[in-house]
């Protein structure tokens, strides 16, 4: 339950969320972005559909390789309900702390559990991270020097704070002592190498499908780009959605498309209308989670 002040963070962010949506179609034909919205094909949302689905299934299986003694369907389950928390709340990271909450058992050490979700999350990181500075690097003469040279200190800082606890021997030492049992967990769970390449790979097989998504529902739009392109725009995307500056990512997402896609010679009208289609998917993904939320405490 969302308490006064929490309800006065949600009202702030959404707010600011339609102060910047307003600003991005402030000079844009609302007219054009319904008649190339209105071009969609059933098949087209079919396929983007598949591949949205498939891609969280293959989310939840990945969290299994660290987290173990989990069922598929629980897992399925509760990345479903941290979607829905991810839409109600800003960011992308509030999420994944309702679904360690939830994924704890009663009476159950809470350091595999919490850790296994950190990692599962960084690990995803990672993965998105690796592909878009490998888009960069190949895209270098159509996107800024500066975009490539964040997603590199970005991605360095994502390995630093995977592998702190083995640079910094003593670090337990120094912290409180409630924290020494989690950087224990954390140790060894580095210490099984064999799972996280599987996490890695199966999060880089996330990765793609993810971008295959929104690539479908881009070339039912219209938009011919180059896979490598896609790469370079939902990874940038995705990193800027991280940011608890709105609910949902309204008007966050629909600017970091527009500012993204006019790299690419896109037009404005045709961003926004991959985005609402985007916005269309993070709301069924919430709907979903909101549905399994309230049958997991029913239960």
């Amino acid at each position: 339950m969302l308490r006064s002040n929490q309800y006065f963070q949600f009202f702030i962010k959404l707010t600011i969320g339609f102060i910047l949506l307003f600003l991005v179609l402030y000079r844009i034909d609302l007219n054009n972005v319904i008649l190339v919205l209105i071009n969609f094909r059933l098949t087209d949302f079919l396929l983007a559909t598949i591949l949205y689905f498939l891609a969280h299934i293959i989310n939840a299986y990945k969290l299994g390789f660290i987290l173990k003694g989990r069922s598929i369907i629980e897992l399925i389950r509760y990345t479903f309900v941290s979607l829905f928390y991810n839409s109600i709340l800003p960011g992308q990271i509030i999420g994944d702390a309702v679904k360690s909450y939830r994924l704890i058992k009663s009476k159950e050490d809470t350091a595999p559990v919490i850790v296994s979700v950190i990692m599962d999350k960084l690990i995803s990181l990672l993965a998105l991270m690796v592909f878009t500075c490998s888009g960069y690097l190949i895209s270098r003469d159509i996107f800024p020097i500066s975009f490539l040279i964040s997603s590199f200190v970005l991605l360095i800082t994502i390995i630093a704070v995977f592998l702190l606890p083995v640079f910094i021997p003593g670090l337990s030492k120094i912290i409180n002592n409630r924290f020494i049992h989690f950087i224990n967990f954390w140790m060894a769970s580095i210490a099984n190498w064999p799972d996280l390449i599987l996490c890695f790979l199966t999060g880089c097989v996330f990765q793609v499908i993810s971008i295959s998504v929104v690539a479908s529902l881009g070339v039912a739009l219209g938009i011919e780009l180059s896979f490598v392109s896609w790469v370079v725009v939902v990874g940038t995307l995705s990193l800027v959605l991280l940011l608890p500056v709105t609910i949902a990512g309204i008007g966050v997402r629909e600017g970091g498309l527009v500012v993204l896609l006019s790299y690419l010679n896109i037009l404005s009208d045709v961003s926004i209308a991959l985005s609402f289609s985007l916005l269309g998917y993070t709301l069924l993904g919430a709907l979903i989670g909101f549905i399994a939320d309230i049958h997991l405490r029913r239960v």
